[in-house]
């Protein structure tokens, strides 16, 4: 690397070009001497960074998917006509689906190479992706072991060779190829379209510890009104003969244990079950048991599930605020759409469509209700057209161009910031500061220099009152010699 003069006020460049996830050829990082250093990207970095690549592994990851579902299809179809005819179900895979398999399996195995030469040996586990590079590998080593076993099964030249059905039971990495899909998601940190899917994902997982305790909870509910349910279920059943009693079926089936209570209140709960049949099933117990039942369903469906509900909402809003990169594309959306809105509104103004409006133009069109709308919704005041046409026209030129007009009234909408008073508060101490070094300055010269200096309305008193007749004529009093 090559050291390069850099003013100290030189910027982090990250890996990324802009939203669009584009790197740049260059990146730079601050040197421990306060230098900065510029590496030069090599050619693989390069294309495993460029949109070509991230498109061409999304196109072969729905492919692969798609490839997948085929798949499992065929082999369902083939073995429901089995059956129908009556044959022995065939369990070898048809040679064009072991070709494209194997071709899939060697396309991931060098993408996963590619971006870990691009990332380095060790960067590749430091980076904020590291989740998802895990998961690739993963995947990754399952296709690769599915390779190795159909060289194998190949190899021993038998349809059904020695330990197939271990392997056939065991080889859990057909199943792991399905969830290949899920590497989809890889691409939604720099493609701005899976935004809804990453919101999506980031609240499940953020949901996670949510969901714990509502388990948890829902877990100690089910528990006592188990119980109950199942001790009265017990008390009543006092002779083997009730246990045998067919009326008495429903009863046994939903309370008859302490994990049957537990399933038949989830059931009832969540709707996999009528819970009134599970109401009905308590009828040969006391009536209390039934009221109990209705109180548990009231308490379940009108306090628990929305207070659920209410947090798993919670959950989402805050993953979708703590993802800095969705904020920031929203951020960047409202700000083209604003600025969009204010070239309407000058386009608008600018009656010749020369790119410029005056101070009588700007006047004119203020009085439209739609134009005054638009700044009321932007939250700036326009009752003083004058004073805002100065704000907007930066080079005092008296005219105001779309530049001016698009990032001036972008910086003034809104109220106030803390750092704009933090700003105001520090320009407000320089200047006080700067007035006070004025001060000690004057104060360091002559009383009579002073006194010209900060006195300067009167000396100007002093001049008027010199001009009048009373202080002439006192004037020429007391340069006339007096008598002896």
């Amino acid at each position: 690397p090559t050291q390069t003069s850099a003013s100290p006020a030189t910027s982090l460049n990250t890996s990324r070009k802009d939203s669009k996830g584009a790197r740049k050829n260059k990146k730079s990082f601050m040197g421990n001497i306060g230098g900065t250093f510029t590496v030069q990207e090599t050619p693989v970095q390069q294309f495993v960074a460029s949109r070509f690549y991230e498109f061409a592994s999304i196109l072969l990851i729905l492919l692969n998917s798609a490839f997948i579902g085929i798949q499992t299809q065929l082999m369902a179809a083939r073995a429901l006509e089995d059956v129908a005819r009556g044959d022995v179900l065939q369990t070898e895979v048809p040679p064009s689906i072991v070709i494209i398999g194997v071709f899939f399996n060697v396309i991931f195995t060098v993408e996963l190479i590619l971006r870990w030469y691009s990332a380095g040996l060790y960067d590749f586990w430091r980076r904020e992706d590291l989740s998802w590079n895990c998961l690739d590998l993963f995947v990754v080593t399952a296709g690769l072991m599915d390779i190795c076993f159909l060289i194998v099964s190949t190899s021993m030249g038998e349809s059904d060779p020695p330990g197939s059905d271990f392997i056939s039971k065991f080889s859990i990495n057909r199943v792991l190829r399905v969830i290949r899909i899920v590497k989809v998601a890889r691409v939604i940190r720099v493609l701005k379209f899976f935004r809804e899917l990453r919101m999506m994902i980031f609240s499940i997982m953020n949901s996670m510890k949510s969901l714990l305790w509502v388990m948890l909870v829902l877990g100690l509910l089910f528990y006592v009104f188990g119980v109950s349910f199942t001790a009265a279920a017990v008390e009543f059943l006092e002779t083997t003969a009730m246990w045998e009693d067919p009326a008495h079926k429903d009863l046994i089936r939903y309370f008859g244990t302490l994990d049957r209570s537990f399933l038949a209140l989830y059931m009832a709960m969540t709707g996999g079950k009528d819970w009134g049949h599970v109401y009905d099933a308590l009828e040969p117990c006391s009536s209390a048991y039934q009221v109990l039942f209705l109180v548990f369903i009231t308490f379940a469906l009108f306090a628990v599930v929305n207070i659920v509900t209410g947090v798993f909402v919670d959950s989402a809003l805050t993953a979708s605020s703590g993802d800095k990169a969705m904020v920031v594309m929203e951020e960047l959306d409202q700000k083209k759409a604003k600025l969009d809105d204010m070239r309407e509104i000058f386009e608008e103004l600018d009656d010749d469509g020369s790119g410029k409006f005056t101070m009588e133009e700007f006047e004119l069109r203020l009085s439209d209700e739609r134009v005054g709308a638009y700044f009321s919704a932007s939250k700036l005041d326009v009752s003083d057209a004058k004073v805002l046409f100065e704000l907007l026209d930066h080079d005092q030129s008296n005219e105001v161009s779309i530049d001016e007009f698009v990032s001036g009234c972008y910086k003034l909408q809104g109220e106030a910031r803390s750092l704009d008073a933090k700003v105001m508060q520090f320009e407000v101490k320089f200047l006080k500061d700067a007035v006070m070094q004025l001060v000690d300055l004057v104060r360091a010269q002559s009383p009579e220099e002073e006194e010209e200096l900060l006195h300067p309305l009167a000396r100007n008193r002093r001049r008027r009152a010199s001009e009048t007749p009373a202080f002439s004529v006192a004037r020429r009093a007391s340069e006339t010699p007096a008598l002896l």
